[in-house]
């Protein structure tokens, strides 16, 4: 399917954006005042310090110059060359760096901090301690006014702040420079070394929070306690309040027990009189009548 003329523009400039992100990203060096230098890359054995390092013509070939510099131990460069008469010859110079910050290169003969300075060593080896900012062996007469910089044959950078004061990003068409800010953020640290106050405060920082952590626990642990004694609580005056219910829903109401009622004693409902044949009853005698003796005494018959 074709795409609309209206959307090849938008489709062209998307496509350049992605092939400009795919692009490698290149080290971006400066020197002391913060001024960009181009042709200059990051060495490999100190990667704060910067040379030419990146060139594509390698060292110890017949050239005077253009050749690629070697990064010395010592965190100089060194840009070894055969002259145009056949004889190996080598320039030592101070190079460059990636970051402002003091101590992530070395810091000598700055007389021209905005150039690279060529050096000699007063030993005629790149293992000198002593050395001159200046293609010749002055200073390293005891007696010359010229002070000698005092160089370490394998060189340690210093630590350096973790903050570094980068300006904002811009558009503009020269990329490397921003990249290389961004690089500067990155490098936070030279060598992967940690100062003192740096471990120190690490050191502080873990107690601090191994502290707060127990804190913590300790605090959970209490207020699970405190809720388990509420619940406990809670359980068992609910159970209290069930069991009065229960015990009053159990409960008979007074009566009367059996025992308290009133009987009448049994009857036949007959009322009864003495037994007798029906007939009155008198005493016997003769056809006569009798009369009881008398003592002019009253007798009644027992009854």
């Amino acid at each position: 399917m074709a795409v609309p003329r209206t959307r090849r523009p938008l489709l062209t400039t998307t496509l350049i954006l992605t092939a400009a992100s795919l692009l490698p990203i290149v080290d971006a060096c400066y020197n002391s005042t913060g001024g960009y230098v181009p042709g200059f890359a990051p060495c490999r054995n100190h990667p704060t310090i910067c040379c030419y390092a990146n060139r594509s013509r390698n060292p110890r070939v017949v050239v005077t110059d253009g050749t690629s510099d070697e990064c010395l131990p010592n965190g100089l460069c060194a840009t070894i060359y055969v002259d145009s008469d056949g004889n190996n010859a080598t320039n030592y110079w101070r190079g460059h760096c990636i970051t402002k910050e003091e101590g992530a290169c070395p810091s000598v003969c700055m007389t021209e901090p905005g150039n690279a300075i060529g050096m000699t060593p007063c030993s005629g080896a790149i293992d000198s301690r002593r050395w001159c900012c200046i293609k010749s062996r002055l200073c390293c007469d005891p007696n010359s006014s010229i002070d000698a910089e005092i160089i370490a044959p394998t060189w340690t950078p210093l630590p350096v702040q973790q903050t570094l004061n980068v300006p904002a990003p811009t558009m503009t068409s020269n990329n490397t420079q921003v990249i290389g800010s961004l690089r500067g953020v990155l490098n936070t640290k030279s060598a992967g070394e940690l100062s003192a106050a740096a471990k120190a405060g690490i050191g502080i920082g873990a107690a601090a929070g191994g502290i707060s952590l127990l804190a913590l626990g300790f605090l959970l642990a209490r207020w699970n306690l405190i809720r388990a004694h509420w619940s406990q609580s809670a359980s068992g005056d609910a159970s209290s309040i069930g069991d009065s219910e229960a015990s009053l829903k159990k409960a008979p109401s007074a009566e009367l027990d059996e025992s308290n009622v009133f009987h009448e004693m049994q009857s036949n409902e007959d009322r009864r009189e003495l037994y007798g044949d029906g007939g009155h009853h008198e005493m016997q005698g003769g056809d006569g009548c009798l009369e009881l003796p008398h003592d002019n005494v009253r007798h009644e018959m027992q009854g």
